[in-house]
């Protein structure tokens, strides 16, 4: 199973451990970047951790999530890659980061 970097173009092969994702798990996504653009041009950003909790299987390789950040602690609902992730989070590490973000 590959996915397709959207800004990049390049092909990303999951990991066991993010292959092994099921709704209820929690994640941190760190050191991202993110993109806004019209299609043909991009502006490139870095975007604060994101931490977040998969609630519904999409499709192969994808979840909705709640994901909180810095920017958005109130969380938000959003499409998630397995590929996004860069670690699992116990539901310890998940509700600590959230009081992080509030305090």
């Amino acid at each position: 199973m590959e996915f397709r970097n959207m800004i990049t173009g390049a092909l990303i092969t999951p990991t066991d451990w993010q292959l092994a994702l099921v709704v209820g798990d929690c994640y941190e996504i760190a050191n991202s970047t993110g993109a806004v653009g019209d299609g043909v041009r991009f502006q490139i950003f870095d975007m604060p951790t994101i931490v977040g909790e998969l609630i519904e299987a999409v499709e192969p390789g994808y979840f909705y999530a709640r994901g909180y950040s810095a920017d958005c602690p109130d969380g938000e609902i959003g499409l998630v890659c397995i590929c996004d992730p860069t670690r699992k989070l116990t539901r310890v590490e998940f509700e600590a980061a959230l009081r992080d973000l509030t305090t």
